[in-house]
C-alpha cells in the first residue's frame, strides 16, 4: 500500500515541477511584455495613451507577482511532498526490520524480544500517524494559499471563475 501511495506521490511531484517550469516561462513572458509596455509607454507623446498604459502596466504587473507567489507555493508543496516521500520510505524500512526482527526462526523464544520489537512497532506506528497528520497539515495550508492566488489572480482579471 506505501508504495502504491509513494507512486502517487513521485507522479504528483512530476507533474507539479512541471507546473512550476510552466509557470516560470509564464513569468519571464509577462517580464518581456511588461517592458516592452513600459517602453511604449515612455515614448508615447500622448496622455491618453500613456494613461491607459498606465492601467494595464500596473494590472500585468499584479498578475506577475500572483504568478510569482503561485510558483513559490508550487516549490513549498514539493519540497513538502518530497519530504512526505523520503518519511515514508523511512518509516516502511523501519517497520520492514522491525518485523524482520520480530520473525525469528522457528524453536528460538525471547519473549523480552519480541514485546521490545512490539513495542518498536508501535512507537513507528504511532510517529507514522502524527506525520501524516502535520504532513496533511502542511499540503492543505499550502492549497490554500494556492487556492487564494488563483482567485486574486481572478479578480485581478475581472473573471468570476472559479479555480
Amino acid at each position: 500500500m506505501h508504495k502504491v501511495r509513494q507512486s502517487e506521490l513521485q507522479i504528483l511531484i512530476q507533474t507539479l515541477l512541471s507546473s512550476i517550469r510552466a509557470k516560470e516561462a509564464e513569468v519571464s513572458r509577462v517580464s518581456s511584455i511588461l517592458e516592452e509596455m513600459e517602453s511604449v509607454r515612455n515614448n508615447s507623446k500622448y496622455q491618453s495613451i500613456t494613461a491607459q498604459l498606465d492601467s494595464v502596466i500596473e494590472k500585468k504587473t499584479k498578475v506577475k507577482i500572483i504568478e510569482q507567489r503561485l510558483v513559490e507555493d508550487l516549490v513549498t508543496c514539493v519540497t513538502e511532498l518530497e519530504s512526505i516521500v523520503g518519511e515514508s520510505q523511512n518509516r516502511a524500512r523501519r517497520i520492514e526490520d522491525t518485523i524482520q526482527r520480530f520473525v525469528q526462526p522457528q524453536g528460538q523464544v525471547n519473549v523480552q524480544a519480541e514485546w521490545n520489537e512490539i513495542d518498536a512497532m508501535e512507537q513507528n506506528l504511532g510517529k507514522a500517524v502524527e506525520d501524516v497528520l502535520a504532513y496533511e497539515s502542511k499540503i492543505f495550508s499550502v492549497k490554500s494559499k494556492i487556492d487564494e492566488a488563483l482567485a486574486n489572480k481572478n479578480v485581478l482579471l475581472g473573471s468570476n471563475m472559479i479555480p
